[in-house]
């Protein structure tokens, strides 16, 4: 009986030990499975992930270059505003040159114009002296 019994238990160690190794073979294939699953979730959790951050980052791109090329507008007209300003203020500035300038002349003129006047009589009044003293003289001669 000890044979039988020896055998007996050699049967069921082996059968405990197929019953082992195919619970381990399924553990494994239910472990692969659970590892796929989890991988496909958190790979598709990855790529949306990705494709908003990709929409996102390039609807605040097309915002911010929509804003560039209207600012960049904007100051265009400024720019342009300001230099037709600065021509009419020049063209202004240069016509009350001129202006002032004619002024200076005439003033200068008028000027020049009375003390000739002036120079002028005050020769014509040193020459009659002049002449009254040498008719004097001449007449005391």
């Amino acid at each position: 009986m000890d044979k039988v019994s020896t055998a007996n238990k050699n049967i069921y160690k082996e059968q405990e030990y197929n019953n082992y190794l195919r619970e381990m073979r399924q553990m494994k294939k239910k472990q692969k499975q659970e590892i796929s699953s989890h991988k496909k979730t958190y790979e598709n959790q990855i790529d949306r992930i990705k494709s908003n951050y990709t929409s996102s980052s390039e609807l605040l791109s097309n915002n911010l270059q929509k804003k560039l090329i209207t600012l960049r507008n904007s100051h265009e007209r400024f720019y342009a505003n300001e230099k037709k300003r600065l021509e009419k203020e020049t063209e202004l500035l240069q016509m009350s040159h001129v202006d002032k300038l004619a002024e200076l002349k005439e003033s200068q003129f008028k000027q020049i114009e009375k003390e000739s006047i002036k120079h002028e009589k005050s020769l014509t009044l040193a020459k009659q002296k002049f002449e009254r003293e040498m008719a004097k003289y001449n007449a005391d001669t």
